[in-house]
């Protein structure tokens, strides 16, 4: 009988097929009268039996969603939620924007499928050479003396990569209730310390959408309590690419292009007349920004430069370095060390990180009293100029320049 009619309809239709494949819902399904004959010597001879034939789309209502299949199992009523969406062969090789290379459109929406996480058509064809991104790490705190003073933060990132890094900056204020995505307009970037911006700042730093690759960078931005004068105190001095410098008194400055500048210097270390010592940077232009190429140390009458590309002059000879093996520099009491991609300079009073590119970081000793910090201006009033190919020159410098190095 029709599905559409009852049980005491007239319309009938006979067939002898015994199993259905790809039935019909509303055509082959209703009731079925089974005429089984027995045989002359059986008595009787046939007999009826009676049926009813239900048929039920099993992937109708699913949860399988949007990117997945339902594949039903028809023996036992079940069905599957698969990422078998059957593609085809055809050529057409396409990149995404987490740097994969999919067959075509069809097997990166499989892939999608399978491990759930989004992305996009960045280029059709190959994938261009991918190239790793130069990033510094940091975990830092800031303590400004009093609200109202302006410090420089980076993201970090000192070259880009290809392709370029992903930067987002969080920030959640002092007791971490709230949580607030910032966009800096510049990297690096000034910002005046008030209640609103005392917090921690996190950085993620990710490419190709790799979240468990992405570096996290992070500052903890505060107000110093009143200092304890018997407690040894530690500066620091932080140049990063554009420029910018974080000076000893927590004050920030941006260089242009001068030869050098004042980055750190003590007259009179510990009292001591005789042995001054100052330390000066160079800056140039390096993958679009203002970065320091070099550090210049002037220790009493010794010289010795480190230089972009990690490399140390000493009397304009170049020093041989090994890695991780402290090297001493002749006629001072400080050694340098090639350590985890940074020049490290340590002495007596301060230590110096360089990282062979763009970026450095002076830190006094405890115990070391706050040194000459440079003027908050574009360029310094002192200065002295290394010539790569001769040495350094002294040129003492007071304005009448305006800064610019000339040699002798």
């Amino acid at each position: 009988l029709s599905a559409a009619q009852n049980e005491d309809s007239e319309e009938r239709r006979i067939t002898t097929i015994n199993e259905y494949e790809n039935a019909t819902l509303g055509e082959d399904d209703g009731y079925y009268t089974c005429y089984v004959i027995h045989g002359d010597n059986f008595e009787p001879a046939y007999s009826l039996a009676r049926c009813q034939v239900i048929i039920q789309d099993i992937c109708k209502d699913n949860d399988c969603g949007l990117e997945r299949i339902c594949e039903p199992n028809y023996d036992d009523g079940s069905y599957e939620c698969t990422c078998n969406l059957g593609c085809p062969f055809t050529y057409d090789p396409l990149c995404t924007n987490r740097c994969e290379l999919f067959f075509n459109p069809c097997a990166m929406r499989e892939q999608t499928c399978k491990d759930g996480l989004p992305r996009e058509i960045k280029n059709r064809g190959f994938c261009p050479n991918r190239i790793t991104p130069v990033i510094r790490e940091f975990n830092e705190e800031i303590l400004v003396d009093e609200l109202g003073e302006t410090i420089v933060l980076t993201s970090g990132v000192i070259e880009k990569g290809e392709p370029p890094v992903q930067v987002s900056w969080e920030f959640y204020n002092e007791d971490g209730s709230d949580v607030e995505v910032i966009t800096p307009a510049d990297d690096p970037f000034q910002l005046t310390v008030d209640e609103d911006t005392v917090g921690t700042y996190q950085i993620k730093i990710t490419q190709c959408l790799d979240e468990l690759s992405a570096t996290i960078n992070e500052y903890t931005i505060g107000v110093e309590e009143e200092l304890d004068l018997n407690v040894n105190l530690k500066y620091a001095c932080s140049i990063y690419p554009g420029g910018g410098v974080e000076a000893f008194d927590g004050s920030a400055s941006y260089y242009d292009l001068a030869c050098t500048h004042v980055l750190a210097a003590d007259f009179r270390p510990q009292g001591a007349f005789t042995d001054p010592w100052f330390i000066y940077g160079t800056f140039d232009q390096h993958d679009g920004n203002t970065a320091l190429n070099a550090l210049t140390f002037y220790m009493g009458r010794n010289i010795f430069e480190v230089q972009r590309g990690w490399l140390i002059h000493v009397k304009g000879e170049k020093m041989v370095l090994e890695e991780n093996v402290p090297q001493p520099i002749e006629n001072t009491d400080c050694w340098v060390t090639f350590k985890n991609f940074h020049m490290v300079v340590d002495c007596p009073l301060f230590t110096v990180y360089y990282d062979g590119v763009m970026s450095g970081h002076i830190s006094l000793q405890p115990g070391v009293q706050a040194p000459y910090s440079p003027p908050d201006k574009k360029r310094s009033n002192v200065g002295l100029c290394w010539d790569s190919n001769s040495g350094a020159k002294p040129n003492w410098q007071t304005g009448i320049n305006n800064g610019e190095c000339q040699i002798d």
